[in-house]
């Protein structure tokens, strides 16, 4: 028979024979620490090549007649949402854009681009760029970067 304390260090075990109960105990940087669920890394990969697009698309016509041309109206209005990526290796480029068209004038406004990619050997993924509502550390040279 051996003691778990000659195996781990700090770990410590004792029977207590009149109750007939094992106590151990066991230091918490000798446990093995993986939340469950977690694939090891080397079944990790890089994924698929990809292009990717999520929108949606509202539109709206709104028209009153008075029969005379001061009061008459005619107003028409159009919103897009859109979410597009690629997926190119271990790389990730996203854009968040949105355009809208109100009677006739149309604007296109980009709310965020941003490009990430996993760095398995430090288990962390480094997103460098700005689509709300990641949380972000803001740097100089970028609009914002963040590791996960």
């Amino acid at each position: 028979m051996f003691a778990f304390d000659d195996i781990i260090p700090q770990a410590a075990s004792h029977f207590d024979f009149a109750d007939q109960t094992l106590i151990m105990s066991f230091p918490q940087a000798a446990m093995k620490q993986t939340a469950r669920g977690t694939v090891p890394e080397s079944q990790w990969d890089e994924g698929v090549n990809a292009l990717l697009v999520d929108y949606n698309f509202s539109g709206s016509n709104a028209s009153y007649d008075a029969h005379d041309s001061e009061t008459s109206y005619n107003s028409d209005s159009y919103y897009l949402n859109l979410r597009s990526g690629m997926n190119l290796g271990a790389w990730r480029l996203r854009n968040y854009s949105t355009w809208t068209r109100n009677d006739g004038n149309n604007t296109w406004d980009n709310i965020g681009t941003s490009l990430s990619r996993a760095i398995v050997p430090l288990k962390i993924t480094a997103d460098v760029g700005g689509i709300p509502p990641l949380p972000v550390i803001f740097l100089t040279a970028f609009r914002c970067a963040v590791c996960s």
